[in-house]
């Protein structure tokens, strides 16, 4: 069929209510609008896709068929996603299917958040560029054209983890700006400045390969540009949503 749909979403288990994740008092306000706003892309994702290629930091494999348990966040012991491996999805992207050690916590928030849907993960080493990344997107794209069903990609939206000195980045002066940056690449398909995005180290700012290559397969699949898209900044961590295509 064809790609129907893009999206990035934050990886912060606190926008999973029901796994019980404590929210500070002075953040119930921020983490609601969030929560929210991911719940309206996750709806959109389940109405249009019979599958999400999922994309998140890890040590670029395909992940082969295994069952993910969302214990590491205090989870129902049997929460649980089970991650399916199409055929010929390795092949189209050059890398080996693997049953990992240990899967991080990105790919275990957000298979929680997309449970209901038939779900593929693909980990991006955290070191790779916007450019490899961006190549990897457009092949999950060319093969999504190849397969009968209607493919949806989602990649971790998390931005810089260092806007304050409470954060898990510590304080980065640049965060903000890393953070305008990699928005705006998402909104216009380009490259965002190496100078601003290589101010701090790679693992302040997880997300940005996985923004590269859902941007990337978003322009080669031609879903056009995301009709939503909002950045916030909550427990010193930048967080992005977006989506584009999928509304029918």
């Amino acid at each position: 069929m064809t790609l129907v749909a893009t999206a990035l979403l934050p990886s912060a288990a606190f926008l999973l209510p029901t796994l019980g994740v404590g929210v500070p008092a002075d953040l119930v306000d921020a983490v609601a609008a969030q929560r929210e706003r991911v719940a309206e892309v996750v709806a959109r994702l389940e109405r249009c896709a019979d599958l999400v290629v999922l994309l998140v930091p890890g040590d670029g494999e395909l992940v082969a068929p295994t069952t993910l348990t969302l214990l590491p966040f205090g989870a129902r012991r049997d929460a649980a996603v089970d991650l399916v491996v199409p055929a010929d999805l390795g092949a189209a992207v050059g890398l080996s299917e693997r049953a990992p050690d240990a899967i991080g916590a990105e790919a275990h928030v957000l298979a929680h958040q997309l449970a209901n849907l038939r779900l593929t993960v693909i980990t991006i080493d955290e070191l790779t560029g916007w450019e490899q990344a961006a190549e990897l997107g457009e092949s999950v794209a060319s093969w999504a054209e190849t397969v009968d069903e209607r493919v949806a990609i989602v990649g971790s939206g998390d931005l810089c983890a260092g806007h304050d000195a409470k954060s898990p980045g510590a304080l980065i002066p640049a965060a903000a700006a890393i953070d305008a940056a990699l928005v705006t690449a998402v909104r216009t398909g380009v490259a965002p400045p190496v100078d601003v995005v290589n101010c701090c180290a790679p693992r302040f700012r997880p997300g940005l390969p996985a923004i590269a290559a859902v941007t990337a397969a978003g322009i080669a699949g031609g879903v056009g540009e995301p009709d939503v898209l909002e950045s916030a900044v909550v427990k010193g961590v930048g967080q992005l949503v977006s989506v584009a295509g999928g509304r029918w």
